[in-house]
């Protein structure tokens, strides 16, 4: 098994006991394949380790991608001090062989389930641009008001590009019939409208490679997660493992639905009355969301 822990130039290696290193572009890949031995461990790294994935898998090798939040984890629970890409990449090697019978090995989202994910990515930051700067309109119109139609056309572009992005993400969605079904049994849920559901796709991927509503959940990072130390109960938390725009995304649904739908506000009100705090009940609401939404998109409900 060889580890690898990936930066945007390189990909440090740990293979048969040996730390190497190759540059993360085609060359070095190829090198990668001819000088180790799959299967390949990675850690996913933003986007960059995406086309170095790719290409193993399209080499036929078996590749796994782990989130760095479990292999820090595990690092802790193996009480690694001290942190380096070449051990990382160690690190990596030791966290799949305790994990092995959990993993799945890696496939590559389909051209459209890649574009969608870029476009919202890009949707999702133009928009979390054009509301920072409409927050700070009132410092402008204040001091310097002359300047302040300048600053209220910046975030009007802003905005009107992340809803353009958005657009075009649905477009890409409708025009996949597997997609554009996910979208529209989703959009059957209460507090899911096209805008969460395509940012589901976007973060889930391939929903039909989940077994079950719960395994679709906990990949969210929605489902709790309790600390025990001997006689000590620690307090339940989510586990946060999942991608932080997909929880906001059914954080979103579950405060329309929590308006909307009476179901969903008498469940909100009966958890306030257990004395739940209000983000503590929209999250059991979110995670609810999540499982719903799953069985309606992939056609279990």
């Amino acid at each position: 098994m060889t580890g690898i822990d990936v930066s945007k130039s390189y990909l440090d290696v740990y293979a048969g006991n040996e730390i190497r290193r190759y540059k993360n572009e085609r060359e070095g890949w190829k090198a990668l394949v001819t000088e180790t031995e799959g299967p390949y461990v990675i850690e996913a790294t933003g986007i960059y380790h995406i086309p170095a994935a790719r290409f193993l898998w399209q080499q036929r090798e078996t590749v796994y991608v782990v989130s760095p939040l479990q292999v820090r984890r595990y690092a802790q629970a193996i009480m690694t001090r001290n942190k380096t890409d070449a051990l990382d990449a160690r690190v990596i090697v030791e966290y799949a062989t305790a994990a092995k019978g959990n993993l799945r090995p890696w496939t590559p989202l389909d051209a459209d389930l890649s574009a969608i994910r870029v476009l919202v990515n890009y949707a999702r930051g133009t928009v979390q641009q054009s509301t920072a700067n409409g927050n700070r309109l009132h410092t402008i119109r204040f001091a310097y008001p002359e300047r302040a139609e300048a600053i209220v056309e910046t975030v009007k572009t802003l905005r009107n590009t992340g809803r353009r992005l958005y657009r075009e993400a649905l477009r890409v969605g409708y025009e996949n019939p597997t997609i554009a079904q996910w979208i529209d049994n989703m959009t059957d849920v209460s507090g899911i409208g096209e805008r969460v559901a395509i940012t589901v796709v976007a973060y889930g991927g391939n929903l039909e490679r989940f077994e079950h509503a719960k395994a679709f959940a906990a990949y969210t990072g929605l489902t709790p997660m309790r600390k025990q130390s001997g006689d000590k109960e620690g307090q339940a938390r989510i586990s946060k493992m999942g991608p932080g725009a997909l929880r906001q995304a059914f954080f979103i649904a579950a405060r329309v639905a929590v308006i909307r739908d009476e179901r969903y506000r008498n469940f909100y009100e009966r958890k306030r009355g257990e004395g739940k705090a209000h983000l503590v009940a929209l999250t059991a609401i979110s995670r609810k969301l999540a499982e719903v939404a799953w069985k309606k998109a992939v056609g279990r409900l």
